[in-house]
């Protein structure tokens, strides 16, 4: 992944979406520290595998709604047996 100031982006907006409509990801830099990172647009839809779901769960803040114990319950209940 490349990394820009925010300068760069300002000064070069065009070219640097450019870019990024090309594949690229852009991580913008503000007192070179990353604020932030531009990556391409996909119309396609991105399932999850059931592993990277219950990865992602476990990162989150403790769930005080009972989401996150409903969302694991029904991990069971995937399309990953399909053939896409």
């Amino acid at each position: 992944m490349t990394a820009i100031p925010a300068r760069e982006l300002r000064n070069n907006t065009a070219d640097v979406l450019r870019r990024v409509e090309a594949g690229e990801e852009i991580e913008v830099l503000k007192d070179n520290r990353p604020v932030a990172r531009i990556i391409p647009f996909s119309l396609r839809r991105r399932w999850l595998a059931v592993s990277v779901l219950a990865g992602e769960l476990s990162r989150l803040e403790p769930d005080v709604t009972g989401l996150a114990d409903e969302l694991r319950e029904t991990l069971t209940e995937t399309t990953d047996d399909l053939s896409w």
